[in-house]
């Protein structure tokens, strides 16, 4: 089924083509959020979509329209992709970019640092509008704050948060940190730039806001699957290695509620844990910022896999099986993972929603 809507019908709106942009913001089974700019930024939201069925948009006085389609139900089986430390706006970039265009997931997870430096509005056009542009008028793409997009770690509080609140969060029309669920998964978007010695970012330790919002959404989440994403990492083995307060902020609550993918960025690399309690930790520093070598030769046990290379983890999610691929700017599969449990009987479904 195709539907189709136009924006222009919807009182309020700038009359002129869009500059930037579409992009979707936010998305469920039932609902889609656009933002576009034009002479100024706007946004529109459409709430009672019917559940996978393909629709179709177009924006003020522009001819062209857009095809999408709502987000997966409880249930259905999921495909998405998630890297971080992207914008960079150079050939990696753009080739991690190509490559993540022909994997065509449902849904991109942004594990921060989206663009260099300083996160400043200027720099979205060319280094993240651009490259994603065919996906983003597509799917829903889903950022975690990274150091750089706070004006990078060595902001005072003043500047960093009118940095952010200037660009980061009014792009993407988010808050610090968040969740949403899509399909059998529940996904948490945090905030662990605070260790990193950003003022701006929110606290993360134990007892602060974010933390106990976190165990609250954790005790709460029904579904089958628990997704954490955040960019500076609890472990790595890479230049910046694994932070130990933000280690020992989440470990607690991955391994009580049962947290099972964990995907990080901030180092530019590749890397996959064994499971640590119940949680496989995932770097995926490797969108199109400058490679980094590993910081140590013999990495520790926990260490399962490592690969200094630009690319992209992909994640197909069905029934009781997490299915993880790790691939490189040319679309060769270099690490293959896969985690198994069975459905829980108590389990309560719900609709895909976001915050």
């Amino acid at each position: 089924m195709i539907g189709a809507f136009l924006l222009t019908l919807l009182a309020g709106f700038s009359a002129a083509a869009p500059l930037r942009g579409p992009y979707l913001v936010d998305a469920s089974s039932t609902a889609v959020r656009i933002c576009w700019r034009a002479e100024k930024d706007e946004c529109a939201a459409w709430n009672d979509l019917v559940p996978d069925a393909q629709f179709q948009y177009t924006i003020a006085a522009s001819t062209r329209r857009w095809t999408a389609r709502p987000l997966p139900m409880a249930g259905e089986a999921l495909r998405f992709a998630a890297f971080g430390d992207s914008g960079s706006g150079r050939a990696a970039q753009q080739a991690v970019a190509a490559t993540l265009e022909a994997y065509a997931p449902q849904f991109v997870l942004l594990a921060g640092d989206l663009v260099y430096p300083r996160g400043a509005d200027q720099g979205y056009d060319a280094r993240y509008f651009e490259p994603y542009a065919p996906l983003l008028s597509r799917i829903p793409f889903f950022p975690s704050p990274g150091n750089h997009d706070y004006a990078n770690a060595g902001a005072n509080r003043e500047k960093g948060e009118s940095r952010f609140r200037s660009a980061y969060a009014k792009i993407h029309r988010r808050p610090r940190y968040y969740a949403f669920t899509v399909g059998d998964a529940r996904f948490f978007s945090l905030d662990t730039n605070a260790p990193y010695g950003v003022a701006a970012a929110a606290p993360i330790a134990k007892g602060s806001p974010q933390w106990r919002w976190l165990e609250k959404e954790l005790a709460a989440s029904p579904e089958l699957w628990k997704i954490a994403l955040f960019h500076v990492p609890a472990y790595s083995s890479g230049k910046h290695g694994g932070d130990e307060r933000v280690r020992a902020a989440l470990e607690p609550l991955f391994s009580k509620y049962g947290v099972d993918l964990a995907i990080q960025g901030h180092d530019h690399h590749y890397e996959r844990t064994a499971k640590i309690k119940k949680t496989v930790y995932a770097v995926v520093g490797t969108g199109g910022a400058g490679l980094r070598g590993l910081k140590w030769r013999d990495r520790a046990e926990w260490s399962e896999f490592a690969l200094v290379e630009h690319g992209f983890l992909g994640v197909e999610l069905r029934g009781g099986s997490l299915k993880i691929e790790f691939y490189d700017e040319n679309g060769q599969i270099r690490d293959f993972a896969e985690i198994t449990k069975a459905p829980r009987k108590d389990r309560r479904p719900r609709k895909s929603r976001s915050p």
